[in-house]
């Protein structure tokens, strides 16, 4: 799959998020808000910014994952991304334990972690074989874009979520595993399948 130049692809993705045009004219008819409204503009043009101080960063295309996630193996780090959907509601309650996670990771050097909405990025979930949500996936070795190890993990099992922290806490540098192809495997108990694209809410 190439990677879609984000200049062209972000901004019609992004546009509904910012609000009506009227709302942009902030920025110059109230000067007040026009740092909240200039941060608001800058995160519709590109997401990364919004994005690049949180615990979570949201990837917003294909073009950002393979940047991010290259870039994190070049560091050493391990980059753990969650694949989620905003009407699963396995992911809702995962979420939030991973989100707990990654914020006691923020300042360390060895991790990373990301979140893909299933929604706006199928044809990305689909070429790396998410076939279930939520979904895990771990990027890190020898060479940028490998996959170490994946998995569904639902609500009942979110001991193996602190596990996946856990083992690579000191990067991927830090297991034994080898680097792979990431291949589907198939859903938990709880997991929910974004094939059948159920609106639960």
């Amino acid at each position: 799959m190439s990677c879609a130049a984000f200049i062209t692809t972000g901004w019609n993705l992004n546009y509904r998020r910012c609000g009506r045009s009227a709302d942009r004219l902030c920025v110059l008819s109230h000067p007040v808000e026009s740092r909240r409204w200039s941060l608001h503009w800058r995160a519709c043009i590109d997401p990364s910014a919004a994005s690049a101080s949180e615990p979570v960063r949201l990837v917003p295309d294909h073009a950002h994952f393979v940047e991010w996630v290259t870039a994190d193996t070049e560091a050493g780090r391990a980059s753990i991304v969650m694949f989620k959907a905003s009407w699963c509601h396995a992911c809702a309650n995962v979420y939030p334990r991973f989100l707990e996670l990654a914020s006691q990771q923020q300042a360390s050097k060895y991790i990373r972690c990301y979140a893909v909405q299933f929604d706006e990025n199928k044809k990305l979930c689909r070429s790396l074989g998410v076939t279930s949500l939520p979904y895990f996936q771990v990027y890190g070795g020898p060479e940028a874009g490998m996959c170490l190890e994946e998995r569904s993990i639902g609500p009942k099992r979110l001991a193996e979520l602190d596990e996946l922290f856990t083992r690579y806490n000191r990067g991927w540098h830090a297991t034994d595993q080898s680097a792979r192809e990431c291949t589907a495997s198939s859903a938990d108990h709880d997991a929910t399948s974004p094939s059948a694209e159920a609106r639960n809410d």
